[in-house]
């Protein structure tokens, strides 16, 4: 790698005509989705290739700040304009963006591609939830539909190691950072044509007004200065820390009187809160350990790009198997048995690799990087699918851009460890408070399968 509307904004669009509910819409969006993980995640496999001029240690994290700030601004636009035309812009961005990344000549500049891409793409998940919602009001078929775009997203993620080792071997780093165009060419092409015209958008005017670009400006400088302090852990990081806690104080005490803040009460409810704690906790643990895995086999384990892939085949095939097994296991069971099931097999997975050495036999490690793909696909669809259960029918795309800031700004994070055994024991923290999370939540307990 997803919501509240700004108060004033029309109704809903009602759901769309029979004519558009087959199966292109629906590749449309899980081709945008997959730009997500795709992007984010093929990176790691050229960052040990990449030359002393071009290494960057924002290179990763970039990626994940500009998603995380552009995604909750990303989800109202979609409310305000329509999900059709920010996906279509967003297309455009990416593949523009990937010519200019492939044309960097230093880090710095192949990072502020990055931080372009990553906002960029931010803006198609909670277009594609909007949709999602559009094309399948309620029932089976809309859990069918958020399966397929979490199958999209968490499989692009998946196999993004692999697929950036083998495009390393062939063409280099600039192979991996060209990689997005041909499926965003595609994505493209079926949203002008498949998919239903959006509503008629607000006036530019009111479209800035609620936007709230104050709110925004401080919430990049709360996320930016975290990030840096954090690279920083000296005297000097510690002055950015202290900046940052100025930063957000001042961001809180605006959004409380903002007319249209980033973050109002109606994408704020008790519900939603526990599923964007729960979602910080999953992402937490499974970036920990999936953006740290390729880089150490090929520096720390010397491993060729093959091998690299080979170890992380397994991650893709688990994601696919439990993504198609979710939707029945929660219209069975409901939607704790996924939550805890995965938080379990990330932990297992985070145990192991907590004391992989240079011996660890490569079927142990691909075992482990396997097991990181069960919660990919369990854990989730069953947040999104609490996240659309919670979330206002006008304001689906501002609660899936602010989940979308909490999975991105969890990874901007995480994407700083350095070291595999740091990131194992950080994944094993979070698990520890996913499952607690899901235990704890009493709406957990009682809530159904989805009815049709």
């Amino acid at each position: 790698m997803t919501i509240h509307a700004a108060a004033g904004t029309s109704a809903p669009p009602k759901p769309t005509t029979a004519r558009y509910a087959p199966v292109l819409p629906l590749l449309a969006l899980t081709a945008c989705t997959a730009l997500g993980g795709l992007s984010s995640s093929s990176i790691t496999a050229a960052v040990p290739v990449l030359s002393d001029d071009m290494a960057s240690p924002w290179l990763v994290p970039s990626y994940f700040l500009g998603a995380g700030l552009t995604a909750v601004t990303g989800g109202r636009i979609a409310d305000l304009l329509g999900p059709r035309r920010v996906a279509a812009a967003g297309l455009a961005i990416i593949m523009l963006t990937c010519v200019a990344a492939a044309a960097a000549t230093t880090g710095t500049a192949l990072a502020a591609t990055r931080l372009v891409l990553g906002a960029a793409t931010a803006a198609l998940f909670p277009a594609a939830v909007v949709l999602v919602r559009r094309l399948r009001p309620s029932g089976p078929a809309q859990v069918a539909g958020l399966a397929a775009i979490s199958l999209a997203t968490e499989v692009a993620f998946a196999a993004g190691p692999s697929l950036g080792s083998v495009l390393v071997g062939l063409g280099g780093w600039q192979m991996v950072v060209l990689a997005p165009i041909p499926l965003a060419a595609l994505a493209g092409i079926l949203i002008v044509t498949v998919l239903p015209p959006d509503p008629a958008p607000v006036r530019r005017r009111s479209l800035l007004r609620r936007l709230d670009p104050l709110g925004l400006v401080l919430l990049g400088a709360v996320a930016g200065a975290i990030l840096a302090s954090l690279q920083d852990p000296g005297a000097h990081g510690l002055i950015i820390g202290l900046a940052a806690a100025v930063a957000a104080s001042v961001l809180v005490t605006w959004e409380r009187r903002a007319r249209y803040a980033l973050f109002p009460p109606s994408v704020m409810t008790r519900r939603l809160s526990a599923v964007y704690l729960r979602t910080g906790a999953y992402y937490g643990g499974l970036y920990a350990l999936t953006l740290i895995i390729p880089v150490w086999l090929v520096g720390e384990r010397e491993l060729t790009a093959g091998q690299a892939a080979g170890v992380m085949a397994g991650l893709p095939v688990t994601t696919v198997l439990c993504c198609l097994a979710t939707p029945a296991l929660i219209a069975r069971h409901g939607l704790r048995p996924p939550l805890v099931t995965g938080a379990a097999a990330l932990a297992a997975a985070a145990a192991i690799l907590a004391t992989a050495g240079e011996q660890t036999p490569l079927l142990v490690l691909a075992a482990a990087v396997a097991l990181c793909g069960v919660p990919a696909g369990l854990v989730n669809i069953a947040q999104q699918t609490a996240l659309l259960r919670a979330a206002p029918a006008s304001a689906t795309g501002a609660c899936s851009g602010l989940y979308g800031v909490v999975q991105l700004v969890t990874g901007s994070v995480v994407a700083l460890i350095q070291a595999l055994g740091t990131a194992a024991v950080v994944a094993l923290a979070c698990c520890a408070a996913l499952m607690v999370l899901t235990v704890a939540d009493r709406s957990l307990r009682t809530e159904p399968g989805p009815t049709s």
